[in-house]
């Protein structure tokens, strides 16, 4: 009978609802990032990134898993705009997309100039890489906006001896670009180049980073995730800042990071009227607070 069929229909409506609520809260959390090592690394390698092993580690908590893919960076941004991801890892502090970031860093990158060998110099300001050929990755922010990114921006708005590469590994080919004397120094984050060398590929790199000389900036940038703009993104963000500040006090942030830090003794050239010491720069990633 009809009524009977109506009545069946509508008792089976809550069970209905309960099943996407259920199936909505077990769906993996879809991250997507560029390649940026050991920040963000290949999907399939045994230690995925930094940013990937924290979110990893606090959504887990919340009984939600997380897949992860490595695609362009425009690409990431806009996928995760449109719905098609639930997060991109790696925003900087001062993006200012759709994107929701949460407030609390993940960890810092630590910006570092490299030269070739014999022609390094103490950073005492953007004033010395006036004349100088630039190499840089796309969308790299290097100190929150402050000084040298907006250095950056005016030298890439004039097409200014600046070559920025909009590739995966791009720190391999500007090393190689560094080495043919084709641009005069890279600004990068010393983790990532120090990752890059310790995979080979230069077999002109007889002495690791050592090889070449580089000089400490003292700029930092902390590194975010942005989520979608709806009620998921909103909320993920509120668990990822509660998650850090507890692993924060527990110290596990601090294990993450360091088990990605290279053992290589690195000894930069100090800002002037500083002292590092010697191999001082081999805790390449611990957060700048520490």
């Amino acid at each position: 009978m009809p009524g009977s069929r109506l009545i069946v229909s509508l008792l089976l409506i809550p069970g209905l609802i309960s099943g996407v609520q259920a199936q909505e809260a077990t769906a993996p959390l879809r991250l997507v990032s560029d390649l940026w090592c050991p920040y963000t690394c290949e999907s399939d390698d045994a230690q995925r990134g930094i940013l990937v092993d924290i979110v990893e580690e606090i959504f887990s908590q919340h009984g939600i898993t997380i897949s992860y893919q490595v695609i362009p960076w425009q690409r990431a941004k806009h996928s995760v705009e449109a719905g098609q991801a639930d997060a991109a890892l790696g925003l900087s502090k001062n993006y200012s997309g759709r994107m929701l970031s949460n407030t609390v860093p993940l960890t810092h990158d630590r910006t570092v100039l490299i030269w070739r060998k014999g022609q390094g110099q103490p950073y005492t300001g953007t004033n010395v890489l006036d004349g100088k050929k630039i190499g840089i990755g796309y969308a790299m922010m290097f100190d929150e906006g402050g000084e040298l990114d907006q250095y950056i921006e005016s030298r890439l708005e004039k097409h200014e001896l600046i070559s920025a590469l909009y590739m995966n590994k791009h720190i391999e080919h500007l090393l190689k670009m560094l080495l043919s004397g084709r641009i005069d120094v890279i600004v990068e984050d010393l983790g990532a180049v120090q990752y890059q060398v310790s995979q080979g590929g230069l077999d002109e790199l007889n002495d690791g980073l050592n090889s070449f000389d580089i000089s400490a900036t003292g700029k930092t940038s902390g590194l975010y995730v942005g989520f979608t703009p709806n009620a998921k993104g909103r909320e993920s963000a509120r668990f990822l800042d509660e998650g850090l500040l507890h692993m924060k006090d527990s110290g596990r942030l601090d294990a993450i990071v360091n088990s990605y830090r290279s053992a290589e003794q690195v000894d930069l050239i100090p800002l002037p009227g500083s002292d590092p010491g010697p191999g001082d720069q081999s805790n390449t990633l611990i957060r700048p607070d520490k």
